[in-house]
């Protein structure tokens, strides 16, 4: 995936929380490609 680098430098909290944003992006990326999935 494209700019999803989790550094093994980075506070453990920092790290987490940057994965739950790329993943709470990419959610919102597949429902709008995917309308079904809003449900």
């Amino acid at each position: 995936m494209r700019g999803t680098s989790a550094s093994p430098k980075r506070p453990n909290a920092q790290r987490s929380a940057h994965i739950r944003q790329v993943a709470l992006a990419r959610g919102v990326e597949l429902r709008n490609r995917f309308p079904i999935l809003n449900q």
